[in-house]
């Protein structure tokens, strides 16, 4: 590169005057100098400040002192490239202090500088786009830091102090494990009575719909929660949760991966409203969570409640406090044309729950806390009906008691066919006639359960016992066997040809578990171990436990487990269900799950 330097024009050579020497040149800076950074995005933190004027986080006077402030540094960035071209010398006025002025007469001549002469050259380095681009994300970031801090704890908005969020996820890895002596003869009840009936006669030749009982399974599953309450004003809270899963399974959240790759459902998994007219009374209407004092004995885990409940705590001294509880549930609703393909419609069967529990918190000694709660739960119009005479050529015909099928139901519930079929074609034999049949449940169901847990606190580890036990008042085996059950039926013999009835209704549960009680930081723990019996017609099978046994009832075995927190908020969990059934055909599950969990 070629520095140019300016040149002083020489006198005339017969001139008789002194010649003045030649003013100093002035170094030249070399084309490679970049300059300074430019302005520091002023408008983008402009911007920003005012936008945190209109949340409340800062008050005018303060954002109008960042803003200035912000633009003096953003002016005294762009007059850089002025500062560094201020250190090169300038030629002033001729003076001796200045250096410049002639020598005096006689002194001697100095030689000219000739224009050849190189001058000095000040050399900036080069800042590369990508440093002059951190700085002014650095000093943004530190606006932003100033501007926060800057503000007062009182400057959060009220309103979005009455704001709640929670949530959790889940990843799971499940083996479902079969017994090779399994029966392969389990007929889908549900599958039936979710779609259209099933011919009983085969006369297309075709299986019914039946469970997979020997090829053992794997599947990657998740699930995510994600909630919000609001305080609307100290006595009213309306709350709303997202849940994966779907609109069919009312006992899960979980979804399977790899389904190509597509996405996932995310659902209203909870939507109420909560009323708290005074200290130790509580209302809930819409859909919210269980209210009750259980175990998965009766309730799985993930099951809400629709219509409306009640609860009133009362302390009868520092250490003793009664807890009552009741409420009425919808749970199932008649369709509002039902049948779709009839002109005479069918009167509402509408499905309810009416439940009410007494329970106790006593904080026996300073080391013992004992809970207990016993309710009662009454399903009304649950159990299936059988239908008047009924004709149905074809699948697409119906019977005036459809409608009390299951909506949903998992396994080991009593069943028998609800509809009444009249020959289609009189004059052929019984084993010809078509049999699209429908299936109910054969017991009503009022449950009387019995909840206790004794807590010993070892502080930090707690040792926890938990104990469950139910029975179904509702259930009469000699009712039931009259409506000649299709399942839950013992070995075939010579004066029974489908076997005797063996349906029962009696379940319970026990479980220790020792450690953390909840795993919430690093290195909590806990083991645990529990033993379960639960008969074919002890509960509703629909919202029990859906991982023992595959879901239902009719199952009897134990569980074993251990927790790890691995951070706060994140732990590892491991289970081990193995069940068999209690009655009726072979059938054995073992369940492994291996859980991820975290919760914000």
């Amino acid at each position: 590169m070629q520095d140019i330097m300016p040149a002083s024009p020489s006198p005339p050579a017969d001139s008789a005057a002194p010649v003045a020497p030649p003013a100093p040149a002035r170094p030249q800076i070399s084309t490679d100098v970049i300059t300074a950074p430019p302005p520091v995005g002023s408008a983008t933190i402009v911007a920003l400040i005012q936008s945190l004027v209109q949340e409340g986080v800062l008050t005018q006077d303060r954002a109008s002192a960042l803003i200035r402030q912000a633009r003096d540094e953003a002016a005294t960035a762009a007059r850089a490239p002025d500062v560094v071209a201020s250190l090169a010398p300038r030629p002033g006025p001729i003076s001796p202090l200045a250096g410049n002025a002639p020598p005096p007469a006689g002194a001697p001549q100095q030689p000219a500088q000739t224009a050849s002469a190189e001058p000095p050259s000040i050399r900036v380095p080069y800042i590369p786009q990508i440093v002059r681009n951190q700085i002014k994300t650095e000093i943004e970031q530190e606006l932003q830091q100033k501007a926060l801090a800057a503000a007062p704890p009182e400057a959060t908005p009220q309103w979005a102090t009455r704001f709640h969020f929670y949530g959790d996820f889940r990843t799971r890895y499940e083996w479902d494990l079969f017994d090779p002596r399994n029966s392969d003869s389990f007929i889908n009840f549900a599958a039936i009575n979710s779609g259209p009936p099933f011919d009983l006669q085969n006369s297309a030749g075709l299986l019914p719909p039946t469970l997979d009982t020997t090829d053992d399974r794997e599947r990657a599953r998740i699930r995510l929660r994600l909630g919000l309450n609001v305080d609307i004003t100290n006595k009213f809270t309306a709350g709303i949760r997202l849940a994966s899963g779907n609109t069919t399974n009312p006992v899960t959240t979980n979804q399977n991966l790899g389904t190509t790759l597509n996405k996932n459902n995310l659902l209203i998994d909870r939507a109420f409203l909560q009323y708290r007219p005074f200290e130790g009374a509580s209302f809930w209407v819409g859909r919210f969570p269980n209210p009750w004092l259980y175990t998965d004995l009766v309730w799985d885990e993930d099951i809400n409640f629709d219509g409306a409940a009640g609860q009133f705590q009362t302390n009868i001294n520092k250490d003793f406090r009664v807890i009552a509880t009741g409420g009425a549930f919808p749970i199932e609703t008649s369709a509002f044309n039902f049948p779709d393909n009839s002109l005479n419609k069918v009167k509402s069967r509408d499905k309810w729950l009416y439940a009410g529990q007494l329970g106790v918190d006593w904080q026996a000694n300073r080391d013992y806390t004992i809970k207990f709660g016993a309710a009662y739960y009454h399903f009304d119009s649950i159990e299936g009906k059988l239908s008047s005479p009924c004709l149905a050529a074809v699948a697409a015909a119906s019977c005036d008691t459809d409608n009390s099928r299951p909506g949903f139901q998992q396994q080991g519930n009593t069943l028998f066919a609800i509809r009444d079929l009249l020959p289609v074609d009189p004059s052929k034999p019984p084993d010809q006639q078509p049999l699209f049949q429908y299936f109910g449940l054969a017991s009503n169901f009022q449950e009387l359960n019995v909840t206790t847990q004794v807590d010993v606190n070892f502080t930090p580890l707690h040792l926890i016992f938990d104990g469950d036990f139910v029975i179904n008042l509702g259930f009469n085996k000699n009712r039931i066997e009259a409506l000649h059950p299709v399942n839950n039926r013992g070995p075939i013999t010579a004066s029974d040809p489908l076997g005797p009835y063996q349906g029962g209704n009696i379940g319970f549960q026990a479980r220790l578990t020792f450690g953390y009680p909840v795993l919430l930081n690093r290195w909590d723990w806990n083991v645990f171990a529990a033993y379960r019996y639960l008969q074919s017609d002890s509960v509703v099978d629909a919202f029990t436990d859906s991982d023992f046994h595959l879901g239902g009832t009719n199952a009897k075995g134990y569980i074993v487990g251990a927790g790890l927190g691995v951070a706060q908020g994140v732990n590892l969990s491991a289970r081990w269900l193995s069940a068999s059934e209690v009655s009726g055909l072979p059938y054995t599950v073992d369940v492994v799950l291996v859980d991820v969990n975290a919760s914000f």
